[in-house]
């Protein structure tokens, strides 16, 4: 997965923090091949913004920790945003590629 647009510095201190951070992404790092794009619930949202919350498996502690130890880069990052409260809204950018403005409560 190829995360750009932040440091891992940053990266880091929003997990630590909370608060916003915003990456940039290819669609196929948070949906294996693009299917998302064919819903017809999100068409008219693609580039103005959408939300795809994860599954409620989350909420059980095992599985979080499943996620975290087995997960990949994307997974766990979802993983801790939702758990915290936050949310992930995505928009499809001209280029094609993703924006993930990620927000997680400063307090969480």
């Amino acid at each position: 997965m190829a995360i750009t647009g932040v440091t891992g510095q940053q990266y880091e201190a929003f997990l630590r923090n909370g608060g916003e951070l915003i990456l940039t992404l290819d669609k196929t790092d948070f949906s294996k091949h693009g299917e998302f794009e064919q819903f017809p619930n999100l068409q008219d949202r693609l580039d103005t913004g959408f939300e795809l919350p994860p599954d409620t498996i989350i909420t059980d502690p095992a599985a979080r920790m499943d996620i975290y130890t087995l997960g990949d880069q994307w997974s766990r990052t979802t993983t801790a945003v939702y758990s915290r409260g936050g949310r992930i809204i995505y928009r499809r950018l001209p280029d094609g590629r993703y924006e993930a403005k990620l927000s997680i409560p400063p307090s969480a």
